[in-house]
C-alpha cells in the first residue's frame, strides 16, 4: 500500500475515534426516553452502487466490453454507523467497497472500481418545533486510494403534515463543487409501510437529475429490497452522454438506458441504553 494511503487510512481512524470519544464523554440530556440508540449499525451489500441517479459502477460496462444496460451486476459491501451524543447531536460514517474489478486493466483504459471506494463522516444536529423535524449538518466524503474529497451541509425538513408519507424536504450545498461557486442538490421524498415498506424520490440540481424509488420487505434483523433510479438527464451524471440520452461505444452511437436497477440486501442493529 502507498505511504499516502497508510496516511490517508490513519488519518481517517483518528478522525473517527475522536468524535466516538466526543460524543460519547458528553452527558445525555435529561429529556431522553429510556430506551433512545445510543449507537446504530449495518451494512448493505449491493448490487451496484447508484447515488442520486448515478451508476459509481457504470466504468464496467466497458471494462467487459458491453454496451450499458439497466442492470448492472457490479456488488458492492455499504457497512455504517451512526453513533448519538447529547441534545440530537449525531457522528455517522458511511462506507462502500467494490467487490470485484477492483484493479486497473490497462488494455481496456480500466481504472478499476477501486477507485469509487468511498468513507463518508457526517456531523448533525437533529430537533423539532411545531413547524416538523429538522436536521442539519456537514458531510465529508473521501474518494479511493487518491484519498480525493468533496464537503458538503444540508438542512432536512420533515413538516408535521401526511404523517403515513413521511414527506422530507432535504437541501444540500456543494461548496467546492466548482471553481468559483458551488453546487446544490435537492430532494423531496416520500414512504411508509410496515410489511411491505416504500420510498420514493425526487432528486434535483439545475435540472431534474433522477426520480428514484424502492420496494423492501424486512426479515428480522434483515431486510431486501428493489430499487430503480430514472434519470431523464444523462447529461448531469456522466461526461460522453449528450442531451437526447446517446453516447459513443466501441465506435458506434448507443441509447442510454434511462432507468437503472438494483437490489439491496441490508443488516442492521442498535445499541440502547
Amino acid at each position: 500500500m502507498h505511504r499516502r494511503a497508510v496516511q490517508s487510512c490513519r488519518l481517517h481512524v483518528i478522525t473517527a475515534m475522536l468524535a466516538i470519544l466526543v460524543l460519547a464523554g458528553l452527558p445525555r440530556p435529561a429529556a431522553a426516553a429510556p430506551g433512545d440508540p445510543l449507537l446504530d449499525y449495518g451494512a448493505d451489500l449491493v448490487t451496484d452502487y447508484v447515488s442520486r441517479g448515478q451508476d459509481f459502477f457504470v466504468t464496467d460496462f466497458a471494462r467487459h466490453d458491453k454496451a450499458h444496460s439497466a442492470f448492472n451486476f457490479s456488488p458492492a459491501l455499504q457497512p455504517w454507523f451512526t453513533l448519538y451524543g447529547p441534545s440530537g447531536l449525531s457522528f455517522g460514517v458511511w462506507s462502500s467497497w467494490a467487490l470485484k474489478d477492483r484493479k486497473p486493466d490497462a488494455a481496456t483504459s480500466f481504472a478499476g472500481l477501486q477507485k469509487a471506494d468511498e468513507i463518508d463522516y457526517t456531523l448533525a444536529w437533529d430537533w423539532h418545533n411545531k413547524l416538523g423535524a429538522f436536521s442539519a449538518g456537514a458531510a465529508a466524503y473521501t474518494f479511493g486510494p487518491s484519498d480525493s474529497a468533496s464537503n458538503e451541509v444540508f438542512i432536512k425538513w420533515s413538516p408535521p403534515v401526511l404523517p403515513a408519507l413521511s414527506p422530507t424536504l432535504t437541501h444540500y450545498v456543494v461548496p467546492d463543487a466548482v471553481p468559483g461557486g458551488g453546487a446544490t442538490y435537492t430532494t423531496v421524498a416520500i414512504g411508509g409501510g410496515e410489511r411491505v415498506n416504500w420510498k420514493v424520490s425526487v432528486g434535483e440540481s439545475s435540472h431534474l437529475q433522477n426520480v428514484t424509488g424502492s420496494i423492501g420487505m424486512p426479515l428480522g434483523a434483515f431486510s431486501v429490497a428493489l430499487n430503480a433510479s430514472y434519470r431523464p438527464n444523462p447529461q448531469l451524471l456522466l461526461s460522453g452522454y449528450d442531451a437526447d440520452g446517446h453516447y459513443l461505444f466501441n465506435g458506434q452511437t448507443k441509447d442510454y438506458p434511462p432507468t437503472v436497477f438494483w437490489l439491496t440486501l441490508s443488516y442492521s442493529g442498535s445499541v440502547k441504553e
